[in-house]
């Protein structure tokens, strides 16, 4: 499996390695290839409520080093399709990353599901559907 998005699948083995998760506030603060994958750092984070830095990440302590090989990348990349049933590269975004320009970041069409969200040979993602919370707020049914 070529076309992935690295980052995510790396950041992921990672966290379990360290035995958490995104939920426990928990996400990678450094990266660094080496010849086999990359070695990523992950700590636990706090969002900063006040400030010029208002919003972004703040990591207090060391956290732990781990070197991801690419296999294991990989192999996290093929458990994300088979159990999430979303595409490996855009995550189920139907877009990926084109460039950053003085207009704002620009996408495109996801080359490896076409735009459909799902894994290349299955059904295409439906379209978001309002939660019940949302459907609430505006008065209507799901």
């Amino acid at each position: 499996m070529k076309d992935i998005q690295y980052s995510h699948h790396a950041e992921t083995v990672a966290l379990r390695v360290a035995g958490k998760t995104r939920a426990d506030s928990w996400s990678a603060y450094s990266w660094r290839l080496v010849r086999v994958g990359c070695e990523v750092g992950v700590a636990e984070h706090r969002i900063l409520t006040r400030g010029p830095n208002k919003g972004r990440r703040r990591w207090e302590k060391a956290g732990q080093l781990t070197v991801v090989t690419n296999e294991e990348v990989h192999a996290e990349a093929e458990r994300y399709e088979r159990e999430e049933r979303r595409c490996a590269l855009c995550l189920g975004e139907k877009h990926e990353f084109k460039r950053v320009s003085q207009n704002g970041t620009e996408y495109k069409t996801c080359r490896r599901c076409n735009g459909t969200g799902a894994p290349p040979g299955e059904p295409a993602l439906p379209d978001e559907v309002p939660s019940a919370e949302q459907a609430d707020l505006f008065g209507g049914a799901p």
